[in-house]
């Protein structure tokens, strides 16, 4: 399976069917593409139509849940999703997004003989980093050295900070402390991530773009505020958990040499 796509959802049972028939309806091949749904165990109306989801397409997986502390364990209910999830990549998805590039599947094939962390979506200037994106897509294994998806509800924000703080301690341990080591693949052909979004200093020649409707201001305005309260947690002080996990991957690519590449004894 090329990629799952992880898509908690509440509420939005419309949102969520035209979602997924959009991935699907845009994919080159929509059969290699996995749809993982988490859903509130108290969320009826998304239930009612779980028996349509497995009807429009073959790879189906729900995983039905308690709701927990609702938009505050958003990253654990994503984690959720990647356990039980069977692709390459793990792609963070929203039930109020749209995918607009068609072929989108295909520039995610392009990157299956790396670990790559490709950034989708949209491009923020005002954030100050370069792979900002409400969408990332990650190799399965970068999950696996992480040992989750998130350690906060702002996965993509959490993820985006974990990559630049990645790419700033690599360039200072190849630098600094082995100079005389070529440790350099991380700017040559085989960076460990790639920028796929509408704009960015990091700009692939490969665009996957996409329409997000951002209805959760619009109808819970309450998570929202909640949301951006819980952004500030995240930037002041820096998560000590996005060192951490920065620095599992630091190890594992430093063990191996700087080789970001898929090879055969992985």
């Amino acid at each position: 399976m090329l990629v799952s796509m992880l898509i908690p959802s509440r509420g939005r049972p419309e949102n969520l069917l035209k979602s997924i028939n959009q991935l699907i309806v845009t994919a080159f091949e929509p059969e290699n593409i996995e749809f993982c749904i988490r859903v509130d165990d108290d969320d009826d109306e998304t239930i009612a139509i779980l028996p349509q989801l497995r009807e429009i397409h073959p790879n189906i997986k729900i995983k039905v849940g308690d709701r927990m502390d609702g938009y505050e364990s958003l990253h654990y209910m994503y984690d959720e999703l990647c356990h039980i999830s069977s692709g390459t990549f793990l792609y963070l998805w929203n039930d109020d997004s749209y995918m607009k590039t068609e072929g989108w599947d295909l520039i995610l094939s392009d990157y299956t003989d790396r670990y790559s962390w490709i950034m989708t979506g949209e491009y923020f200037e005002n954030i100050g980093s370069s792979y900002q994106s409400s969408f990332p897509c990650m190799h399965r294994k970068l999950w696996e050295i992480m040992g989750r998806f998130s350690a906060h509800p702002h996965n993509d924000t959490y993820q985006a900070l974990v990559i630049n703080f990645f790419e700033n301690q690599w360039r200072a341990f190849r630098n600094f402390i082995s100079p005389d080591t070529d440790m350099s693949s991380i700017h040559s052909t085989h960076p460990l991530a790639v920028n796929c979004t509408t704009g960015g200093t990091h700009q692939e020649d490969e665009i996957i773009e996409i329409e997000h409707t951002a209805l959760e201001c619009v109808i819970h305005p309450e998570n929202f505020q909640n949301n951006v309260g819980m952004l500030s947690d995240l930037y002041s002080p820096i998560y000590q958990e996005v060192i951490d996990d920065a620095m599992k991957l630091l190890k594992y690519f430093v063990l191996r040499g700087g080789d970001f590449t898929i090879r055969s004894d992985d």
